[in-house]
């Protein structure tokens, strides 16, 4: 039988160089039939040498994107090295005549022949990985709330046949991604990935892989535990065909995964030694020296960084894209800062002082919005603006006069009071708008919190003047209202232990974050860089334990 043309592609900037030698090296060793390509979201830059490399290289640069130099700007490199995924296997398809393509993630190792997804292929066009095929049922990072957010399948797979259905796939995908391959979860946007939710309900001949030997990485490994035998590793009890070492840092490894709090390297068992070999692979690999290689699209041809948040400035001057066909030249710094720099009117018609950029920053931050959502009035005098801030800041939310969150004259609405719920128990808190602020954009507050006006409202408070005080620097000025309310919930409570009790723990934390810097302490930072509840190595009632500064989580491609 004539043997299957088939290829396995990534995609990288050279700063993840080690990530795709690695990745490159297992596929050789497990599949050496396979082509192996490398899509380079960037350009070697004398760094390193293509030719030299155990695989090809591609740019992206050079994969016939329309208007390729804007599409290299409006994109973080996140979000560019995963918007050019359908355009990148189209060209394959196209240059390499191949029949079969796979997708890795160049976080990913493979450990056997891909035999299982090259069947797969035989009977579907496309094939997938979800996220989970189990329920998640702990209270732990990510949940299946963050899953849902992320989208379903995990993208950094997929696999191609050569067909009408993968051609239209690619089309429509390229469509969807040119301008929508954002990390947005508010809009429901993640990537790449939310889109292809869709994918199963509008192209027929859509596999579902859930071998538990396939794609497996920190969401779903609780459900797919890993086993070293004489002959390889086993994942669920079945053989690993790939493991994906998402948000996986070689320099702090025993945190598995930033992603995630749901395990460390020691609740690992046998992948333990797997993700001990991984990262000696990627030193092997001049991790290292690579990690450091700058992003060739990261900076206007002038040296001048290029802010995250000013990427997408086509959406507030279309005009740009006529007018300049380089964004990142001379030209079109010059363009792009005078749109930044650009002055918004106030509702009333009048110069609001605020620009378009800082308006990008405001409109990007939820937490800044609740704390200042009146940022485009007509400008007042320094000292009335401070002191309408500290008022709001240190004010409680009150019901927006409609109901229905629409704007008036032409400001957003206040969100109603965080108010306590019906039944719970302890003493009532009003969160102010700065704490509302700081616990709306802190999932792990809310996790820990999750009744920050009833029963959890002692424990926020001690969090919130403590290492909350440290970890936002909040002034004296800010902190009062909150000092105010502790001494108020204090006096509430009838038993005199219990008042005790509360008194000790506040003690304790503000001791501890005056002496150890305020990040770690009652349940602050482990070694890990997550949640626990000890202090000095006591441990505190959960009910008790504060949380200290753990990372944002979120799913990673």
């Amino acid at each position: 039988m004539k043997p299957i043309k088939a290829a396995a592609f990534t995609i990288a900037a050279k700063n993840y160089l080690a990530s795709v030698r690695v990745l490159m090296a297992s596929i050789r060793a497990a599949a050496p039939d396979l082509r192996r390509i490398v899509v380079l979201v960037d350009r070697p830059d004398g760094y390193f040498e293509p030719a030299k490399e155990d695989f090809e290289v591609l740019l992206s640069e050079d994969l016939g994107i329309p208007n390729s130099r804007w599409f290299h700007f409006k994109y973080t490199i996140l979000e560019l090295c995963t918007a050019v995924k359908p355009y990148a296997a189209q060209r394959i398809f196209e240059r390499f005549g191949v029949e079969r393509l796979l997708y890795f993630d160049p976080d990913i190792c493979v450990y056997d022949d891909l035999q299982a997804i090259m069947a797969a292929l035989e009977k579907n066009a496309i094939v997938l990985t979800p996220h989970l095929t189990a329920p998640l049922e702990d209270d732990r990072r990510p949940s299946e709330l963050h899953i849902l957010r992320s989208g379903a399948y995990n993208l950094g797979f997929i696999g191609l046949r050569a067909c009408d259905t993968t051609a239209r796939l690619l089309t429509w995908w390229q469509s969807k991604l040119y301008d929508h391959c954002l990390v947005d979860l508010p809009k429901g946007l993640f990537v790449d990935q939310r889109w292809v939710d869709l994918v199963p309900g509008l192209f027929d001949g859509v596999g579902i892989l859930r071998d538990p030997g396939i794609n497996v990485a920190y969401w779903n490994i609780g459900h797919r535990p890993i086993v070293r035998t004489a002959s390889g590793y086993l994942a669920g009890g079945h053989p690993l065909s790939f493991f994906h070492f998402s948000g996986f840092d070689p320099d702090s490894p025993r945190t598995f995964s930033r992603h995630q709090n749901r395990f460390t390297l020691d609740d690992l068992g046998d992948g333990r030694e797997l993700v001990a070999e991984y990262r000696n692979r990627l030193f092997d690999a001049g991790y290292a020296e690579s990690k450091t290689w700058p992003f060739a699209f990261g900076a206007f041809t002038n040296g001048v960084a290029i802010p995250e948040a000013g990427r997408l400035v086509h959406h507030e001057a279309p005009e740009l894209l006529e007018a300049v066909a380089d964004p990142f030249s001379e030209k079109g710094y010059q363009a792009i800062l005078k749109v930044w720099n650009g002055p918004l009117a106030g509702p009333d018609g009048r110069p609001s002082g605020v620009t378009r950029f800082a308006y990008r920053i405001h409109q990007s931050r939820a937490d800044v919005q609740t704390a200042m959502p009146d940022v485009l009035v007509t400008p007042i005098s320094k000292a009335a603006r401070g002191r309408r801030l500290a008022a709001r800041l240190s004010g409680v939310f009150r019901p927006a006069p409609n109901p229905g969150g629409d704007a008036i004259d032409g400001v957003p609405a206040e969100p109603g009071a965080l108010d306590a719920p019906a039944g719970s128990d302890g003493a009532k808190l009003q969160l102010s708008y700065l704490a509302r602020a700081i616990y709306e954009s802190r999932p792990d507050l809310q996790r820990f919190f999750p009744d920050p006006c009833g029963r959890d409202g002692p424990r926020f408070l001690v969090w919130l003047l403590t290492y909350g005080a440290r970890e936002c620097r909040l002034s004296e000025t800010l902190l009062a209202p909150f000092r105010s309310q502790w001494r108020t919930l204090i006096a509430e409570f009838h038993n005199p232990l219990e008042r005790l009790w509360y008194r000790s723990v506040y003690a304790a934390a503000a001791s501890f974050v005056r002496l150890r810097g305020g990040l770690v302490g009652i349940a602050g930072r482990t070694q890990f860089g997550q949640p626990s509840n000890a202090i000095d190595g006591r441990v505190l009632p959960r009910r008790l334990s504060v949380p200290g500064a753990p990372g944002a989580g979120r799913i990673s491609e």
